[in-house]
């Protein structure tokens, strides 16, 4: 049988793969966008098996193309989807069906085989399932659940992040409605309904804080963030991402906590406790006492090199080149010098010095604690610090 016997225009207009085979796997009829895959003509693929046909690639004849085929032979569609690699073509995806064609006596004898090309559709569908992995992957690591609510249909959607984090199986019922009510007490609804209704209300983004409870009884501090969109003054959707932030949080708080304590310990102290950055010289903290003692205001002691403004000038050129020598080196130590207060009247401090190294073991600040000395007797060696004068320089 040869291609003549049909219209072989019609055959040939489609870009669709045709061909026709019979039981025994022997081409009867193929067009052009068929035989171009073999990069051949279709009267030389005439009378050809399929076997010799696909005998460059026995594996994928062996493990593909038979088994479908002889699917068909047994009287049922066919179909499969493949990425195959054709010589001169590159790597190309292919959705084939082989429907059994059966005689008057409801006998098989023919297979049609109908492909098509799906390469560029198939290769966006693959980016888009590598897109949804990664993200799943980005989610677990962030711990990062994302959800779409439509305003209209009431339908909300999770990501797989978000049944993890609100412990809950697929099946569950996210009805937006309830969902607030669902995993957050008493004492969190107020927070929570008023987050919903200034989302529901105003363009976003809208953040909110809360302490949810999953079924599992485990509580869990999250960072919940909605993005709305409007049409026409409408709102029409809205999405956001929702965090478990419980180990970050809980650190924040105990780090908090810390803080209010050194606070609240510096600041009943008699010394004056700072922290400056070298480069340039800036006070990243400055206890009160630099203010209450010396009557300068906490902008004065923002302004540049204004604790150098302030040393008495007999004092300043020895102290400004120990403490260049010594942070230079890195070394812990002790100055003590006079400062000119507000009121022009000097008053002697010791400083103890802590230099802030970085990982090259470069000191980037420093950090300290000043005394006022109440007697200071140089001729005999002392300060009214109680430690011996000589050895602070």
């Amino acid at each position: 049988m040869c291609n003549t016997s049909f219209d072989n225009d019609l055959l040939n207009a489609t870009n669709s793969m045709m061909a026709l085979v019979d039981d025994q796997l022997r081409y009867l009829v193929v067009n052009e966008a068929y035989s171009s895959v073999f990069r051949t003509i279709p009267d030389a693929m005439i009378g050809k098996t399929v076997m010799e046909m696909f005998s460059h690639d026995p594996e994928h004849l062996e493990a593909v193309v038979l088994p479908n085929l002889e699917e068909a032979l047994t009287g049922v569609d066919s179909s499969y989807g493949v990425w195959v690699d054709i010589p001169g073509l590159g790597r190309r995806y292919f959705d084939i069906l082989a429907r059994p064609i059966l005689n008057e006596q409801k006998v098989i004898e023919r297979i049609a085989i109908i492909g098509r090309d799906r390469t560029d559709m198939q290769s966006q569908l693959d980016e888009l399932e590598r897109s949804r992995e990664m993200l799943n992957r980005t989610e677990k690591i962030a711990n990062l659940g994302g959800w779409f609510a439509d305003i209209k249909t009431g339908v909300m959607t999770w990501t797989d992040e978000m049944y993890a984090i609100h412990e809950v199986d697929r099946d569950f019922d996210v009805d937006p409605v309830k969902i607030m009510h669902q995993f957050y007490s008493k004492d969190q609804h107020a927070v929570m309904d008023a987050w919903m209704e200034k989302t529901r209300s105003e363009e976003g983004p809208h953040e909110v804080i809360g302490l949810m409870e999953t079924p599992k009884g485990n509580r869990k501090w999250v960072r919940s963030i909605a993005f709305t969109r409007w049409d026409n003054g409408e709102l029409v959707s809205i999405e956001g991402v929702l965090q478990d932030i419980t180990k970050t949080y809980e650190l924040e708080q105990e780090l908090k906590l810390s803080e209010e304590k050194f606070r609240s310990l510096v600041e009943e102290t008699n010394a004056v406790v700072w922290e400056v950055e070298l480069d340039p010289i800036r006070y990243t903290y400055l206890s009160p006492q630099a203010v209450t003692q010396t009557g300068y205001s906490m902008e004065e002691w923002q302004k540049p090199a204004f604790m150098e403004s302030i040393m008495h000038p007999e004092d300043k050129p020895a102290i400004m080149e120990k403490i260049y020598n010594n942070l230079t080196v890195g070394n812990n130590f002790s100055l003590e010098y006079r400062i000119i207060k507000k009121d022009g009247s000097y008053m002697w401090i010791n400083d103890n010095i802590r230099p802030i190294k970085n990982t090259r073991n470069q000191a980037v600040g420093a950090r300290g604690g000043v005394h006022r000395c109440l007697i200071h007797r140089a001729n005999e060696g002392w300060s009214g610090c109680g430690i011996p004068f000589h050895n602070h320089l």
